[in-house]
């Protein structure tokens, strides 16, 4: 019961921020600026801390470290390329 209530708010949540006059248009791309920023400072100094791995010989480390990476990479091109959120 709880989940369908808990599914019900989010839906209400994300139809809110879609088209509510709420949020302005302004607050929500300087919203997504700030998270991508950030994004992009963590995906950084995670490729660089895998490129100390690398000179220290620790190879495995390192592409251990380069495939989260690139996971943390991926899903914030799909996040960047998604049309809306599906909560169904």
């Amino acid at each position: 019961m709880s989940n369908m209530q808990m599914r019900e708010k989010l839906r209400n949540i994300a139809t809110a921020a879609k088209n509510g006059e709420q949020i302005p248009e302004h607050s929500k791309r300087f919203g997504m600026f700030i998270f991508y920023l950030f994004a992009t400072i963590g995906v950084l100094a995670i490729i660089v801390f895998a490129i100390v791995l690398f000179i220290h010989d620790h190879p495995i480390g390192a592409l251990m470290t380069i495939a989260i990476a690139l996971a943390i990479i991926y899903i914030l091109y799909k996040i960047k390329s998604a049309d809306e959120i599906s909560i169904d």
